[in-house]
């Protein structure tokens, strides 16, 4: 990970959930241009635990992760039926 471990135990004392870096890239564009602009994301690593998105998944987090995708197919849904 590109991220010491100082710097998340700096983010975790702040009680910061996450680092997303390229999202506001995909919102300063669309504003420069006028357009609307949307992102849908899925946690998928926790550096703090060393877990990473590759990691075996416990029988849980593979129903965890089923249901997050089902949650992100139905707002995908009713985000499109508004533009």
């Amino acid at each position: 990970a590109a991220e010491t471990d100082e710097f998340l135990e700096l983010w975790r004392s702040r009680n910061l959930l996450g680092i997303e870096m390229e999202t506001s890239v995909v919102y300063t564009i669309a504003a420069l241009y006028g357009m609307k602009a949307v992102s849908f994301h899925v946690v998928s690593d926790n550096p703090l635990l060393k877990k990473s998105f590759f990691d075996p998944l416990t029988d849980d987090e593979k129903c965890c992760r089923e249901e997050c995708i089902e949650l992100l197919y139905e707002a995908l849904e009713k985000y499109v039926r508004t533009i």
